[in-house]
C-alpha cells in the first residue's frame, strides 16, 4: 500500500510539472508584464507575417510597450494562459512535424498546449513549461551577435530557459 501511495505522489508530481514538492507559488498577476530572457535580455513581442498572414512570436532588443506586454490568466496554482494585450491573443505551441514544435500565438481554444506551468526559480527567475509537452521557453541563441530566436524545448539547466517579468504600470 505505501508503494502505490508512493508511486501516485510521484505521478502527481509529473503531471503538475513541478520537479520537487517545493511550493513555487508566484505572486499576483492581475497586472500586465513584459516577458524578458535573462541571457539575451531580450523580450518577448510578436510581429504580424505578411506572407502567412499569422503572428508570429519573437523577441525585440528593446522593452516594446505596444506588442511585448502580456497578461497572465490563472487556470490553475501555478498554471496560466499568457495573453499579449496588443491583440488577445494567446501564447501557443503547434508540432509543425514530429517533434518540430513552434510557438504561435491564438484565438483562445482551451487546450492544454495554450496552458503554460510558470515557477519561480533564484534570482526572480521564472521557468514558463508548456502543459501539453512539457517544453520550455527557450532562447535561441547560437551567435550572439545576432539576435536570439525563441523556441520550446526540452528542460535543461541552462540560463536561455530563465526569464524575467517586469510589471507595467
Amino acid at each position: 500500500m505505501k508503494a502505490l501511495i508512493t508511486i501516485s505522489v510521484l505521478i502527481i508530481i509529473f503531471l503538475c510539472g513541478c520537479n520537487n514538492l517545493e511550493d513555487k507559488t508566484i505572486w499576483d498577476f492581475s497586472n500586465s508584464f513584459t516577458i524578458k530572457s535573462s541571457t539575451s535580455g531580450y523580450y518577448l513581442s510578436n510581429s504580424f507575417d505578411t506572407i502567412t498572414n499569422s503572428v508570429n512570436v519573437t523577441q525585440v532588443a528593446n522593452k516594446d510597450l505596444s506588442n511585448g506586454v502580456w497578461l497572465f490568466e490563472q487556470v490553475d496554482k501555478n498554471m496560466f494562459f499568457i495573453i499579449n494585450k496588443e491583440n488577445n491573443l494567446f501564447l501557443d505551441i503547434d508540432d509543425i512535424s514530429k517533434g518540430h514544435w513552434f510557438l504561435v500565438l491564438r484565438e483562445k481554444n482551451y487546450k492544454d498546449s495554450q496552458k503554460w506551468f510558470v515557477h519561480k526559480y533564484a534570482n526572480g527567475t521564472y521557468k514558463i513549461i508548456n502543459r501539453e509537452t512539457r517544453l520550455v521557453l527557450d532562447t535561441k541563441v547560437h551567435d550572439p551577435r545576432k539576435k536570439p530566436g525563441i523556441r520550446v524545448w526540452k528542460h535543461s539547466n541552462h540560463p536561455n530557459q530563465y526569464w524575467l517579468f517586469e510589471e507595467i504600470n
